[in-house]
Formats: structure tokens, sequence, C-alpha cells
């Protein structure tokens, strides 16, 4: 999936959300077959999702919306933006796809999820993981730049010309 001139090199940290065992294995399967993703996590309802997600280290969750108890949306919107993995939903139900999206989500599935357009939406995660990572870069060099300017700003003039 990676085209070599990528920031994220490395394979993307993958958590599975879902209460239903069969949807669980199938994603498994496409993430194995992906091939630049690893499955790190899986929980079988909101709450444990939570709870993985809040431990941190997760690049992407691949979602269901329809879980008991604290569903896919309610656990998006518990989290934190700023802290957030990506999040691509993945249902059975086309009706909650502008709600996920107004929550961020990079994509949005309908199971049963096809191999391909699931690779694809990992493709998506990681492009928008490589900007996230990209702009932390550009922010740390501007403050690398501050600090040089102040300390210029600050040494003494010894009255030579340069």
């Amino acid at each position: 999936m990676s085209d070599g001139n990528t920031i994220l090199t490395r394979p993307l940290r993958i958590a599975i959300v879902d209460d239903e065992p069969p949807a669980l294995r199938r994603l498994q399967m496409a993430i194995d077959k992906a091939g630049d993703a690893v499955v790190v996590g899986q929980a079988g309802s909101g709450e444990d999702a939570l709870a993985l997600i809040r431990r941190g280290g997760l690049d992407v969750v691949l979602l269901d919306i329809r879980m008991p108890g604290l569903s896919g949306l309610d656990l998006a919107r518990a989290i934190d933006p700023d802290e957030a993995p990506i999040f691509i939903f993945v249902t059975a139900f086309s009706r909650f796809a502008a709600e996920a999206f107004d929550l961020a989500a990079v994509d949005y599935l309908l199971k049963p999820v096809e191999f391909d357009r699931l690779h694809a939406a990992l493709e998506r995660a990681r492009r928008v993981l490589q900007g996230r990572e990209a702009r932390v870069r550009i922010a740390e060099l501007e403050e690398v730049v501050q600090t040089l300017r102040a300390v210029d700003a600050e040494a003494p003039d010894t009255g030579f010309a340069e």
C-alpha cells in the first residue's frame, strides 16, 4: 500500500471493535492480507474499546456502530479529537454515515467488507497519519527556529561584521 516515499514506514497499528465474532475474524483476515498493518487489539464492546484506546499506541480503529452499551458513535464522541486514533467505521447500516463523518471518520465501510475496499481505507488512514506527523515536525522545526532567533537576538553585538 505504501509508495516508498512515506513518512510513516512502520505497519499501521490497528484495533478492531465489533460485537460479532465473524466480523472480527473477517476484518482480521483482511488486515493480515494488507501486509503493512497489524492488529494490536480487539474489543467486543464500546466500553472495552474505550479502555483499549485510552491505553494508547493505536493508529487506526475499525469501529462497528451498533453494539450493546456504548455505540461506536458514542465511543468516537468520548475520545478527545486531539488524542484520537483514526476511526474507520465498519457497519451494516448506511444511515449513520453522515454522523460518522461529522465525527471526523476517515472512511465508512459497509458489511460485508470487501478486502480491496478495506485496504483503500487503510491507505487513506496512512495518508492522514502522515499529514499529522508532518504537522508535528513542522511545529517542532518552527519552535527550534524561534529559539535560535531569540538566542541570536540576545547575543551581544561584538562589533565585528560577518
